[in-house]
């Protein structure tokens, strides 16, 4: 006896009525495979939009995924740059507060400048770089290490001379700077009996003076490096140890 071939698709679709379209969207909606097995059978839709309805929810789960994947890990990557960037201003208030001047390093003085600062012996200086405009102009010496691996990652230090024409005070003129207002508050420090504050951003760190003499000049001594990468920057921590030596001999001159 001649066995009968199994039933396609086809002759089910035969045997049975075609359901509604609303019929199958709702159990769809309602018990996706429940719709799906109806689908498949009881309607003559394409195969292009079963295999679509099939794969669809599958597709955007995927999408979901991957998703919530990339961004759980941007957020572990921000909170771990964030804390690195914690853990270095921490250093940095830490060493503003608790550093002892260094009588070893060479003096510059300068009398374009009318101030005087210590710096490591195998430094070296260049002055110059004056950028002027309608209300502002800008001076600046500029201290790097000689090698660029002496201590294992170059570090520069920039001092400028800058014009305070309204005469603010120290706080007005750090306030109106716009120097890394989203990170640390203002480390108030005393120089050499001149009031300074420090600030800490993701690009370094800066002093702020402004000459006693002439309220119209202020300077700013910055230690230009990435704060934010710091754990990548090996003795990040004698660069900051370096930085407040230096800012601790900072003077004006008498004269």
């Amino acid at each position: 006896m001649d066995q009968e071939p199994p039933m396609t698709i086809n002759d089910y679709q035969s045997k049975w009525p075609i359901l509604p379209k609303l019929f199958v969207v709702v159990l769809l909606l309602i018990t996706y495979p429940l719709g799906i097995i109806l689908m498949w059978i009881f309607t003559k839709w394409s195969i292009k939009s079963k295999l679509f309805i099939t794969a669809g929810p599958f597709l955007v789960l995927l999408v979901l995924i991957v998703y919530i994947f990339f961004s759980l890990s941007s957020q572990r990557n921000d909170l771990k740059s964030k804390t690195t960037f914690n853990n270095a201003k921490k250093e940095v208030t830490s060493k503003a507060y608790n550093i002892e001047n260094n009588t070893t390093l060479k003096s510059y003085k300068s009398k374009m400048f009318g101030i005087s600062i210590n710096y490591p012996s195998d430094w070296k200086y260049t002055e110059g770089g004056q950028y002027k405009g309608k209300e502002f102009q800008i001076q600046e010496v500029n201290f790097k290490e000689d090698r660029f691996d002496a201590i294992g990652y170059p570090i520069s230090i920039d001092i400028r001379r800058k014009t305070n024409n309204d005469e603010l005070d120290l706080n007005e003129y750090v306030d109106l700077s716009g120097d890394f207002k989203e990170n640390a508050p203002n480390i108030i420090l005393d120089i050499n009996g001149v009031k300074a504050i420090q600030i800490i951003g993701d690009t370094g760190i800066k002093t702020y003076l402004i000459n006693p003499k002439d309220k119209k000049v202020v300077f700013s001594v910055w230690m230009v490096t990435n704060l934010k990468e710091s754990s990548a920057i090996k003795n990040i921590d004698k660069h900051i140890e370096t930085y407040q030596k230096m800012v601790r001999t900072f003077k004006f001159n008498e004269e």
